[in-house]
Formats: C-alpha cells, structure tokens, sequence
C-alpha cells in the first residue's frame, strides 16, 4: 500500500495533522506519529489493521500497483456516460426587461427569439423521450432565459408537463427558475408556489448602490427594491430561494455584509448563496472585462465565506467531489433555446459555433453537429497538468466553456479558481464543521 497522490495535508497548531482525499471527499485527523507511520509505510505492521481499512476506504492509501489516474478515468467516463439523471435547461425566451452591464447575452437585443407553443411542444416530446430511453429514475427541469418570466405561459406548461410526466414514469422531478427577480408578482408566485417548484435562484451584485449600478432596467433605473420585493413574496410561501452573489474588482466584504444585513432585515430565512465570479465569456460583454477578477485574484472568498457562516448564512463550503466538473460535461445534459437548437452549456447558447443539434417535431435529437463529439469527448487525464494535480477529483478538468474561451479549443484544462482557493475553502469548511479545530495559518500539500 502507499498514500494516495490525492491527499492534502493541512497542519494543525498543537501539532497532528487533517487529511483530505480530494478523490474520496473523505477527511481524516492523524497526529504526528500516525502520518510518520503513513509516509513510511512499507507492509503494514506499524499501523493497526482497522486503521488502515479505514484509510483504504477513504483512499488514503492505494495499492501499489494502482494507477490513480486510470481510476478516475474510468469514474469520469462512467459519470459522462453512465448517468441516469437528466438534466435539461430550457430558454422560454431571449428578451430580457434588463440591460445589466456585464450581460454576456446582449441584454436580450442581440437575441430576441421567444419559444412558441410549438417549439414547447416539441421540447417536451424530448424530455420524454430521453426520459423513456434512459429509464429515469430522476430528471431535473430548468426554467431560464433571457428572462423566462417574460414567457410565463410556456413555463407553467413545462413544469405542468414535467410534473405529470414523472409520475408516468415513477420518478422524480426537480423543477427550479432561474430570474432576475424583477418581474415576480404575488399572482404567478402562487403558481409556481402550486406547482411544488423547487427552488428559485435570483442574483444579486452587492449592496443597494453597487447592484443598482450594474443590474438595472433598461430604462437605467435600479432593480435592488424590486428584487427584495420579489425575495418576501418568495419566503413567506417557503420557496426555497437560491440567492448567486456575483463578486468582481469592485466587490468588498464591507459591502456584502452590508447585503446580508439588508436580507436579515426583510427576515429572509429559507435561502442558500453562493459566490460566482464575473466573467467575459462573449463580445457582448467585453466592455465590461476589466471589471472582472481574474482567477489568481480570488482572495477574497475566504473572507466572504467566514462572514456568511459569522451570519449564519447558508453557504457551502465543502470541496467538491467530480467526476466531472458539471452536468454539461455528461452525455445527459442539455441546453435548448427558443427555436429548439440544443446546446451542451447554457453559457454558450445563441453561438451556433457551439451548437450540438436541434430537435426535430417528433422529439428527437437530429443534425448532430461535430461539436457535440467533441464537448463529450474531453477527457482531462490526457492533459498532464491536470494527470499531476491532486485536485482533479475537485474540478474535473474544469470549465470547458471558460477553456474554450481562452484556448478556441474545448480539448484544454482550465483550473479556475480551484487551485488557488480551494485550500481556503477546505479550511472554510473544515472552521463551518469543526469550530474548535486548532488550524494552522502555515498550510502544507503533499502526499
């Protein structure tokens, strides 16, 4: 047996160190002797043999003879190809009421397309037939757009749809919106609100000032009250709420925290939040690139997460475990728009340079395109970097859409911000479940 290239070593200050498996998600506490013992482990003898098959469960240590990355090869491709869960992302309309400065769509002017009832018709046909062919025993539907409240009609009959369907099938429905919040009113919450939808996500760019500033309407005026409108009308029905705070160079902890105290102050209670970077995905965002961080320049997330967790905010921490880096990357997947092109990431949809196909009147997948073969093909053991890295089972190669963009190529890594935060977001985690852990500022990575 030997250790694991996927064990990270975080030192603790009255000495003893956490070990985590990036591969397994499994998290140990050793002291001295017991890491001295691991590192020059030769047969086994001086570590207790309940130990070891504990540490041989979590992957701390492997066979000799085992090629890591030949085994996350084959748990990346039995997740690409292997899934049972479908997911799919459907774009109501391009049209937005918004002009947000950073909109990598073009602020719903580029693209204006609206899904007619046909279209809805034949993506529905779609689901279900993926739904049949792969014998789900799970799906997951995504309302998005442009703003797919401004279609409002086609997203009740989707989720009406989806929702019968899966009893058909005996299986289970998630069904969540993603909007901008700005055109919810009591009437069409009480009918998401009937319809069990699961979650809404709603984002929000900071304090009052500096979220007016970038997301507003197209008129120029603010959308921070109406959103916090929309926030009540959501809570009071216990709606679970997804809250996405996007941070950029202008973003400060002082003005987040100023946020969450606007959010305590409506008693918002029944939402969870996360942090997403800005990024210039396409031309239609471009003037706003020098605005947005750059991945070495993330330092910042620490500092959020331990003031949402002082706030009792509900923000996960824990490193991912991914086979793949997200649902994108897997064979079950799928981003529609209005006219019915079909798409693998929803940040690319509208750029027919990164369509997959279409879907035919008999709901089917038809005019298969080359890059649908290459987006599934991708397979990030290939690429050295990421074969050296013992984060890979925390990214999964990362973004291909980000890659993409800096590389023309889906067939590059692209680390994010994974490898220069992620240390901080295991002690993050590690500080949410364990208050009293005694960590160590000096930090150590090594197998």
């Amino acid at each position: 047996m030997v250790l694991s290239k996927y064990n990270v070593f975080l030192p603790l200050k009255n000495g003893g160190y956490i070990v985590y498996n990036t591969f397994s998600g499994a998290t140990f506490r050793l002291d001295e002797e017991a890491v001295n013992a691991l590192r020059q482990y030769s047969d086994g003898r001086t570590i207790p043999e309940t130990s070891l098959a504990k540490l041989s469960r979590g992957h701390v240590i492997v066979g000799e003879d085992t090629d890591e990355t030949a085994v996350f090869r084959v748990e990346h491709n039995k997740a690409k190809f292997a899934s049972s869960v479908l997911q799919i992302t459907i774009l109501t309309t391009y049209q937005c009421n918004l002009a947000c400065s950073y909109c990598y769509q073009g602020k719903g002017d580029v693209l204006r397309g609206v899904m007619s009832p046909s279209t809805v018709n034949k993506t529905l046909l779609f689901l279900k037939n993926e739904v049949q062919r792969r014998h789900c025993g799970e799906f997951s539907v995504i309302l998005y757009g442009g703003e797919p409240m401004l279609n409002f009609e086609a997203c009740l009959k989707i989720l009406d749809v989806s929702r019968d369907l899966a009893k058909q099938e005996n299986a289970r429905c998630h069904e969540s919106v993603i909007t901008n919040g700005t055109l919810l009113t009591s009437e069409n919450v009480a009918e998401l609100y009937k319809r069990d939808i699961e979650n809404v996500q709603i984002t929000l760019d900071g304090p009052r000032d500096e979220h007016d500033h970038k997301r507003k309407y197209k008129s120029g005026t603010g959308t921070y009250s109406d959103i916090f409108k929309s926030l009540t009308l959501l809570n009071d029905l216990g709606i679970g709420i997804v809250l996405r705070m996007n941070i950029d160079k202008n973003t400060s902890v002082e003005g987040v925290s100023n946020l969450l105290d606007d959010l305590k102050k409506i008693n918002l209670e029944n939402y969870n939040t996360y942090f997403s970077a800005l990024r210039c995905l396409t031309g239609a965002c471009s003037d706003y690139a020098g605005m947005c961080l750059q991945d070495t320049e993330l330092n910042i997330l620490p500092a959020l997460w331990n003031l949402c967790m002082e706030k009792g905010v509900n923000v996960s921490c824990r490193p991912n475990v991914l086979r793949v880096h997200c649902s994108s990357q897997t064979d079950s997947s799928y981003a529609v728009d209005p006219s019915g092109d079909i798409y693998k990431c929803w940040e690319f949809i509208g750029d027919v340079r990164h369509r997959v196909g279409r879907i035919s009147d008999d709901g089917e997948m038809v005019d298969i395109k080359g890059s649908y073969y290459s987006w599934l093909s991708r397979d990030p053991t290939f690429f050295e970097s990421c074969r050296k890295c013992q984060w890979l089972p925390s990214c999964g190669g990362g973004c291909v859409s980000k890659a993409y963009v800096k590389h023309k190529s889906y067939d590059f890594p692209h680390c994010g911000d994974i490898r220069y935060t992620m240390k901080y977001r295991l002690k993050a985690y590690l500080k949410q479940m364990f208050p009293n852990l005694p960590m160590n500022e000096h930090e150590e990575s090594s197998r």
